[in-house]
């Protein structure tokens, strides 16, 4: 998930679901067809976790019927839209709420990790680095702490515990991880 989801996330502004089409078709922010897809894909998360991948299949036949959004949730869901989205935002925050809540100081410590960095001044990397990495862990893009923590690592000769970075960093990378 980038910074950008989660400033999305936490200003309010995914869409609820009867209207998420809208994201994709007539965008009203640069990045709302992005968060618009995440929004899409965590729904479906969401759906397949509570009520399995059948249900998931069941609305894809209901939508091929050429049946609105607002209909399906009622039909295969058995809520009011308006109820789905009060509880999938209470089910995304749990898993996302974290980051949310942290991204100011986030990134005003990863900006003194790039710093750090730069100045080769190794123990405060990894120092610095575990609590960047702490607050948003799976922030895998260009400069991400693994990488900085790694570097330092290599740079004192540890390079076992640059593995060891190098290895939690995979795991996050791998096709972006989901929780």
């Amino acid at each position: 998930m980038t910074p950008e989801i989660v400033v999305a996330i936490r200003d309010k502004k995914l869409l609820p679901v009867a209207e998420l089409d809208r994201g994709f078709i007539r965008p009203q922010y640069p990045m709302q067809v992005i968060v618009s897809y995440y929004q899409a894909g965590r729904i479906c998360d969401y759906i397949q976790s509570r009520w399995g991948a059948d249900k998931l299949l069941d609305m894809v036949h209901s939508f091929a019927q050429l049946k609105t959004t607002p209909d399906v949730i009622r039909q295969d869901l058995a809520m009011e839209p308006e109820e789905f989205d009060r509880q999938f935002l209470g089910w995304l925050d749990k898993d996302v709420g974290k980051n949310r809540r942290t991204l100011d100081k986030w990134r005003t410590s990863l900006k003194d990790l790039v710093q750090q960095a730069k100045n080769k001044n190794y123990d405060e990397v990894l120092k610095e680095g575990e609590e960047v990495r702490g607050l948003y862990p799976e922030y895998v893009y260009p400069a991400n702490p693994y990488e900085f923590m790694a570097e330092a690592d290599l740079a004192k000769g540890n390079k076992q515990a640059a593995a060891a970075i190098l290895t939690d960093y995979e795991k996050w990378a791998g096709g972006i991880r989901r929780r």
